[in-house]
């Protein structure tokens, strides 16, 4: 017998008032072997099993819910970890938008840059016989205060000119961060140090 939809929401929202994960972050998982069997993982590696068959016959309608053998111990979750992983998924997406030579998407992790700063960039993307940019935050140092943050990193980037790729040029730069209103980390600056 297949799930239906308000089957598997209290599922998942069964799962994230045990393990404290949020429903967002929880997925579902249909047995391979068995379409009853329904298991549902939350990140933090706690999972249930859902079966309508519990040994014996097919009892459509009952849901008998347990907890998996290797769910038993919780890991606490490290608030100031997560948000340092969000910190460094946003680093990423930095440097794929500086080198997608795109500023729509360059914009889309640093909304707050300037119409200078904007300009350039733009500036330094458009120089004749320039064909790519790759850009590599070092050795990043992440300061935590609340909603905002502070990286010192050194900002290594490498130009492909007329085909030909030239050393890195790094610079030390401290970029700020600050979240929005949908909690995501976002670029606010970008300097030298």
């Amino acid at each position: 017998m297949q799930r239906t939809s308000a089957q598997l929401l209290v599922l998942i929202a069964c799962l994230g008032l045990l393990t404290g994960t949020s429903l967002a972050r929880s997925q579902v998982v249909l047995g391979e072997n068995d379409p009853t069997v329904i298991t549902v993982t939350s990140t933090s590696g706690v999972s249930l099993d859902c079966s309508n068959d519990t040994g014996g016959g097919n009892r459509r309608g009952n849901t008998d819910v347990r907890p998996n053998a290797a769910a038993t111990e919780l890991s606490p979750v490290n608030p100031e970890e997560e948000e340092e992983e969000a910190i460094r998924a946003i680093l990423d997406r930095y440097e794929d938008a500086y080198a997608s030579m795109d500023i729509k998407v360059l914009r889309g992790v640093w909304p707050s840059m300037t119409r200078e700063q904007e300009k350039a960039v733009r500036n330094g993307w458009h120089v004749p016989g320039l064909q790519a940019v790759k850009v590599r935050l070092l050795d990043r140092a992440i300061y935590l205060e609340g909603d905002k943050a502070k990286v010192t990193s050194v900002q290594s980037m490498v130009y492909t000119w007329r085909g030909e790729r030239k050393p890195p040029q790094t610079n030390p730069v401290e970029i700020l961060l600050v979240k929005n209103a949908q909690g995501n980390w976002l670029v606010d600056s970008v300097k030298g140090r």
